[in-house]
């Protein structure tokens, strides 16, 4: 095997760039990615589209709330804007196409001094482990999920997920280690520093990632004044993301940010940020993953790189549980096994693949040109049930997009209305371009915000519990929230309201207009408590 640092992936594994444009795609539909406007997407997406005009969601609430993630929003505007919005898919492939030859271009590093095996056996292995068909089939037959254990992280975290989003762009770590490993240490810091730009809470895995390169680099002797260089390169680099977050994130009081976290941590997103919520069966075998990995790359290059951050995750997550400080919950220290995961994964499969070379004779008996068109069939396979997977989640798309009652917004919809709709209708802005007065998926990130959206959340159950609070709920909506329009679910709507207009009923939903001062629910007990209100 050679040992040029500077082998690129496609001088490793022998490919043109066709080859690894068409891998990329296979390792795509392999994966596969759900459809354009799904998904967390409806919440990443939303202030991106509204600046790009899409409808007329620039007079969503939500929209016009503090950005959290101001760059992957100016990338969404512009390509809704300025390009076409299948380039959103594209986009997609292409960060997959980062994370894919970055893994291997990291793996081959690693590997290359004692490697028996040939390595492009390796490619197809990664692809298939990071099958969609895999993971829906060992689901259903051991209640875990093949993808959160073996190439994601813990607390349901994740680099690639299955739609184009600002977590996506922590890739840019693994390509990270890749250069840093191949000795193009300058442009390793500006790969990882896209990734927490993009996303701010990649900070923690930037940091810790850097920490690890200096102490690499002060074992090797490398020149002291060349690292303080390189410190503030990195010190730089990330600047931009840090200052943007203290001065639009910081909090205007104590008992705001008190509430705020609580109400986020404890309401919103338990699954990511409660310890008792997210540590299962999944998780201890994610951790022992790693440790068996750190012990196979004890006397390699890339031990630090492993070690440093994942330490630093174990402390920091045990702090967290013993402090209880919001501050360390939200720095979320456990998102470092976002990037680490998948590394440590790969290597126990290289190493495996390795053992299994050298020690059973008979395998290395196979032609290597038999063994690896045995592999790319099944890739090809794979690839076709990825696609199934794909135009399944499509034709449940589709019966979204013709939802009757969606059609008829999109259609009908005014500049100067906005929807009251029941909290699960996450979809609604997206496949209609009207804005909205809250739904539970999306929420601001800035204490103030969050409150206020907390008091949006409370006052939509109220009403949609359908008992006596509605009538106050409803009576506070319409007094202090500029609704024209609300959506209630058909079964009991028309029986529930009087006095007003259903403009469109469909299947499921009727919507009515909210007309002024004439606001009336069909209930003796409470419909003289509300027009009692509306005389006062």
């Amino acid at each position: 095997m050679t040992t040029n640092k500077n082998l690129s992936i496609k001088k490793i594994l022998g490919y043109s760039k066709t080859r690894i444009l068409l891998v990329t795609l296979l390792f795509g539909f392999v994966y596969t990615q759900l459809t354009l406007y799904s998904g967390n997407q409806n919440s990443y997406f939303l202030q991106g589209l509204a600046d790009s005009g899409y409808g007329f969601l620039s007079n969503d609430w939500l929209a016009n709330t503090t950005d959290p993630f101001p760059l992957f929003s100016k990338l969404v505007q512009f390509t809704a804007q300025f390009t076409f919005e299948k380039l959103f898919y594209v986009q997609y492939f292409f960060l997959t196409g980062i994370y894919l030859f970055s893994l291997l271009s990291l793996l081959y590093r690693q590997g290359e001094d004692m490697r028996k095996y040939p390595f492009t056996y390796l490619l197809p292995l990664v692809i298939i482990v990071h099958s969609e068909l895999i993971d829906l089939v060992f689901t259903k037959f051991t209640g875990l999920s093949f993808e959160r254990i073996f190439h994601e992280g813990v607390a349901n975290q994740y680099i690639l997920g299955h739609v184009l989003q600002p977590s996506m762009f922590g890739v840019f770590l693994l390509l990270s280690i890749a250069l840093f490993l191949r000795e193009k240490y300058y442009t390793s810091v500006i790969a990882a520093s896209i990734a927490v730009n993009f996303h701010i809470t990649y900070l923690l895995s930037y940091t810790f990632l850097i920490l690890a390169y200096l102490v690499i680099l002060i074992r090797e002797k490398k020149n002291l004044g060349a690292l303080s260089t390189y410190m503030l390169v990195a010190g730089m680099l990330a600047l931009p993301s840090l200052l943007y977050s203290v001065l639009f994130f910081s909090s205007e009081s104590a008992e705001f940010a008190e509430q705020a976290n609580k109400i986020l941590f404890e309401q919103r997103i338990p699954h990511h940020a409660l310890i008792s919520v997210w540590f299962n069966l999944e998780t201890v075998i994610n951790i022992v993953i790693v440790a068996f990995a750190l012990y196979l790359l004890r006397k390699k290059r890339m031990f630090l790189i492993i070690a440093i951050p994942f330490a630093a995750a174990t402390l920091l997550t045990f702090a967290s549980v013993f402090i209880k400080h919001p501050h360390f919950i939200k720095l979320f220290p456990w998102r470092i096994s976002a990037m680490i995961t998948p590394i440590c994964t790969f290597v126990i499969l290289d190493c495996l693949l390795n053992f299994l070379y050298e020690k059973i004779q008979f395998i290395r008996q196979f032609k290597e040109k038999y063994v690896k068109l045995l592999l790319w069939i099944a890739v090809l396979a794979f690839a076709c049930g990825g696609i199934w997977v794909m135009r399944y989640h499509s034709q449940l798309y589709h019966i979204q997009v013709t939802n009757d009652l969606f059609q008829y917004v999109d259609a009908m919809k005014a500049e100067d209305e906005t929807y009251l709709v029941p909290l699960d209708q996450e979809d609604f802005r997206l496949m209609t371009g009207a804005p909205i007065f809250v739904d539970f998926k999306s929420h601001p990130y800035k204490d103030t915000e969050l409150l206020e959206w907390y008091h949006r959340i409370e006052l939509a159950r109220k009403l949609y519990a359908n008992d006596e609070e509605s009538v106050d709920a409803f009576e506070e909506i319409c007094e202090n929230y500029s609704i024209t329009n609300f959506v209630w679910p058909k079964e009991n709507g028309r029986e529930r309201f009087s006095n007003l207009q259903i403009v469109y009923e469909s299947n499921l939903y009727l919507v009515y207009i909210v007309p002024q001062n004439k606001l009336s629910f069909n209930n003796s007990s409470i419909e003289d408590k509300l027009w009692t209100r509306l005389k006062d």
